[in-house]
């Protein structure tokens, strides 16, 4: 997408703009010569005749802080300056910035509600809907922080940290279940967030290690070296001590009867447990 003036040959064509429809079954191309001047953004609605235009190029053919659906005029919003020629549409939603930095005007298209978002501080810099058109992914000129709200309530959902460094921030693209959310900088990196969907439950990761277990001293085969299972053996310190343990208990009872008994390593409690025999410690 390029809204800004051109500065070569207005005789050359040029592409100003390509998006797809929200299931990609078309695509929409805004040129420098669209209607005898400039389309800087142009996005479908479905598979209707419904279009959102933005003006772009050297002659723009509409001012570039006004959104006009065509081919009949629908509606007209006031912006703030969209240098970027910032709108997304889908069958539920129209999103573009609003008439103060950092805010996002939400149309209900069914309705034609108005919901202001203050997304953030500095001039917006990418937006996104999700496919089903329940969440909305933004980012500001700073490009360190992607914030991603539900469409149906406003809410915010989600601030996810693209990095500390400020960032020029390409595009934002959910998944087509609305669960991941990719994003695009100067960075030369790509990055995937997770996203918590207000409808769907949370994506479970594909390989979840169990969790490992504890195996005391002198468990397992005896001596201390555990089963023989690499989630429940204990770390070689411990097996270590649980042999030295076990070789020295007979030398504690020997001679009398004592009462002395050894707590299994990692009770919090042993000093203090009872058993049928009177309390025990580790001591004398």
């Amino acid at each position: 997408m390029n809204t800004r003036p051109n500065i070569e040959s207005p005789n050359t064509t040029q592409v100003l703009s390509v998006s797809f429809n929200n299931d990609s079954s078309c695509f929409a191309v805004g040129l420098n010569s669209d209607f005898n001047a400039g389309v800087g953004l142009v996005q479908m609605m479905g598979t209707t005749n419904y279009l959102a235009l933005v003006g772009g190029g050297k002659l723009p053919k509409f001012a570039s802080h006004k959104l006009r659906e065509a081919p009949n005029l629908v509606s007209v919003y006031e912006t703030a300056d969209n240098l970027s020629g910032l709108v997304c549409l889908n069958d539920k939603v129209l999103a573009f910035p609003g008439q103060t930095m950092g805010q996002i005007q939400l149309v209900d298209t069914a309705t034609g509600n108005v919901s202001i978002i203050p997304a953030h501080s500095s001039a917006l810099r990418a937006i996104q809907i999700s496919p089903d058109g329940e969440l909305l992914a933004t980012a500001s000129d700073t490009g360190t922080i992607i914030r991603v709200f539900a469409t149906g309530s406003c809410a915010k959902v989600a601030e996810l940290r693209r990095g500390i460094d400020p960032a020029t921030i390409f595009s934002l693209a959910f998944s087509p279940s609305g669960t991941m959310l990719a994003c695009t900088s100067d960075k030369s990196t790509l990055h995937i967030f997770d996203v918590p969907h207000p409808k769907k439950p949370p994506r479970k990761p594909a390989n979840q290690a169990p969790a490992p277990s504890t195996v005391l001293p002198g468990a397992g085969d005896g001596d201390g070296r555990g089963n023989g299972d690499p989630q429940q053996d204990p770390p070689p310190a411990t097996r270590l001590l649980g042999r030295v343990l076990v070789r020295l208990r007979p030398l504690f009872s020997r001679g009398r009867e004592s009462h002395w008994r050894f707590a299994p390593l990692g009770e919090p409690d042993a000093r203090h447990r009872a058993t049928d025999q009177g309390p025990y410690r580790v001591g004398r």
